[in-house]
């Protein structure tokens, strides 16, 4: 979706939820058959599901402001 606005030409204006911390490079599994990611790296099990959370109470907050 990022690309896709980029594309586009929006640079600006679209909230977003994201983590700013670096991937641990140590934990990085490199893998040769993996296509088209060269690597591997998994995520937390309940990250997802806390971001989405954290995008829907924006979303409702934005909804009670107007």
């Amino acid at each position: 979706m990022r690309k896709r606005l980029y594309h586009l030409g929006t640079r600006k204006g679209v909230k977003v939820v994201f983590s700013p911390e670096a991937a641990d490079k140590t934990k990085i599994i490199e893998t040769p058959n993996a296509f088209p990611k060269k690597s591997i790296i998994g995520t937390v099990s309940y990250m997802p599901a806390m971001f989405g959370c954290t995008m829907a109470s924006v979303v409702i907050r934005d909804l009670m402001e107007a």
